[in-house]
């Protein structure tokens, strides 16, 4: 079994919430029946890091809503370990990549945020890096269809601007950007930018070979 060969040398990623209790029985896995949330349990205790990857395995999902008839639950309450939290449905692909590099290329888990999402990924609100926030802190909005404002292709209807208090990923972000957030404390930027050339691959290439095997369970 993969799990047993590479016992504390894996990097688990789950997807999906986790059918929990008396209700387990809703997500039943295989010839022997499993539950999805005892796969669960098992595949985190020996783990070397763990990675909750969307809303539903981060929080529980939509299905975890009231009534919640499967007893859908978050990765994070059924395992005693450490889980970082990657939501979004879907989730950010840069979120993902960024937050597993950093952890193959440190060994160490990212700065989270009181939700256990890495904090260089959700630590900005979505309004932060609006291309019109301009617009915004000018005071200038669409009051109406039609009118000036929408002319201007200003966007901002008065009465919806509410994103602006919510912490979350940004999608203004590219590769260099992604790296730059990694590995602002370590590397300087010209360090940033031979990474992305290919000069320093070897380094993530040997860590990726001999340090870690990674495995997704999606539930």
């Amino acid at each position: 079994m993969t799990i047993e060969k590479h016992k504390g040398n894996y990097i688990l990623m789950v997807e999906g919430g986790i059918p929990s209790g008396d209700t387990d029985l809703y997500l039943t896995i295989g010839g022997h029946g499993k539950t999805g949330e005892q796969n669960a349990k098992d595949a985190c205790e020996s783990a070397k890091a763990i990675f909750a990857i969307g809303t539903c395995s981060s929080f529980g999902g939509v299905q975890a809503a009231n009534p919640n008839p499967t007893g859908a639950v978050a990765l994070s309450k059924v395992t005693n370990r450490t889980v970082i939290n990657v939501p979004g449905c879907p989730p950010s692909e840069k979120n993902i990549v960024g937050t597993l590099l950093h952890f193959i290329l440190y060994g160490t888990l990212p700065a989270l945020d009181p939700y256990n999402r890495p904090k260089w990924a959700y630590g900005l609100r979505i309004h932060d890096l609006c291309e019109r926030r301009g617009h915004f802190d000018a005071g200038e909005f669409v009051e109406e269809f039609g009118d000036e404002g929408a002319k201007k292709v200003i966007v901002f209807i008065k009465s919806v601007v509410k994103d602006h208090i919510l912490l979350t990923t940004v999608q203004k972000i590219n590769l260099t950007n992604t790296l730059l957030g990694l590995f602002k404390q370590d590397m300087d930027v010209s360090g940033v930018r031979n990474l992305i050339s290919g000069i320093q691959w070897d380094l993530l290439k040997n860590r990726l070979q001999t340090d870690c095997i990674i495995a997704y369970l999606a539930v």
